[in-house]
């Protein structure tokens, strides 16, 4: 009976620590790869690479860099970078705006909107015109002996972060040696960028598992807690449309569970049709149409819940044994 007993406690804690320690599901996105204001992981593309791959890598960059352009993308109608004394027009919603970089230095810059001056705004803060719409000044950049800055639109008083993403982050597959090391995001066709078949652990064909008009975002975790994510479509345009939902993860976070979700442009709508298996079509529904997607609860949530379930239900039966053990030694003693 106490070898028993034993087993069963042995058992719970199992049950206990794999519950707490989830595998990585896509519901967590962007974690792990924000770590205390840093980029923590690379992002690699192959190393003949098609064009769309390289743009679907530099996006991404820029909604992990400036985080609400992923997490809340209602909140910015459009941005853009402008060098001093540069002038842009943008439409918006049909309302154009003529904007000229007024003024730039190191931490200061000032803008004129369709003939009104703005004040000189330090890197965060915004202005709101005479229409509704706020311009932000988002960051300052000095390259080349010039100055420019990058700048958000939006309706929203934009509460802005930044995460620091260094230039080598972003990397060829050749360059990568020990893919298990590291946080990652492989972008492109599996035939195009290797890694993805090394992560994927599989001696297919590259070409296996691929249809024609979809792109998906696969989730992995390696046994050291490291996580990959993959980017992928059958071509560079289905690929394109799976990383713009990636970086749009705010919208469709409804959607983000589970291992893999699966992304179709369709009739040339401005937004991809995301559909998830694991999920209800209801929510697949919700999450297509634009605006802020409802919260809903993860996978881990409800492993959780279901892992603590078994854990009270081994509780209440190692208690039980402990309790007739108990009872079977006073039987003994008074025998």
């Amino acid at each position: 009976m106490k070898v028993f007993c034993n087993s069963v406690f042995i058992l719970l804690i199992f049950v206990l620590l794999s519950n707490l320690a989830n595998a990585y599901d896509l519901s967590e996105y962007p974690s792990p790869f924000i770590e205390d204001g840093r980029f923590n992981g690379v992002i690699a593309v192959g190393d003949n690479a098609p064009s769309g791959d390289v743009i679907a890598l530099s996006d991404l960059i820029l909604t992990l860099q400036y985080p609400v352009l992923g997490s809340d993308p209602e909140s910015v109608s459009a941005f853009d970078t402008l060098t001093e004394r540069q002038t842009k027009t943008y439409a918006i919603s049909g309302v154009y705006y003529e904007v000229t970089l007024n003024f730039i230095k190191d931490d200061l810059a000032q803008f004129i909107v369709n003939g009104m001056t703005t004040a000189r705004l330090s890197i965060g803060e915004g202005e709101t015109l005479v229409d509704g719409m706020r311009i932000t000044l988002a960051d300052i950049f000095f390259e080349n002996g010039r100055y420019s800055a990058f700048i958000f639109f939006g309706r929203e008083n934009i509460k802005l972060k930044k995460t620091a993403v260094e230039m080598s982050s972003a990397k060829l597959a050749s360059e990568i040696d020990d893919l298990k090391s590291v946080n990652s995001i492989l972008i492109g066709h599996a035939c195009g960028n290797p890694l993805i078949m090394k992560v994927r652990e599989s001696d297919n064909d590259c070409r296996v598992g691929y249809e024609e008009g979809i792109g998906s975002i696969e989730a992995y975790e390696f046994p050291n807690g490291k996580v990959s994510v993959v980017v992928t479509g059958y071509s560079p345009n289905d690929t394109a449309n799976a990383a713009q939902v990636l970086g749009m993860y705010g919208h469709f976070s409804s959607s983000f569970r589970g291992k893999k979700i699966t992304v179709k442009k369709v009739n040339n709508e401005r937004l991809p049709v995301i559909s998830n298996p694991a999920i209800s079509n209801s929510d697949n529904l919700r999450d297509n149409s634009y605006g802020k997607a409802d919260s809903t609860k993860s996978f881990n949530e409800n492993n959780l819940k279901i892992g603590l379930l078994i854990f009270v239900l081994l509780a209440g039966i190692l208690l039980f044994l402990t309790l007739m053990e108990k009872s079977n030694k006073k039987i003994q003693k008074f025998k």
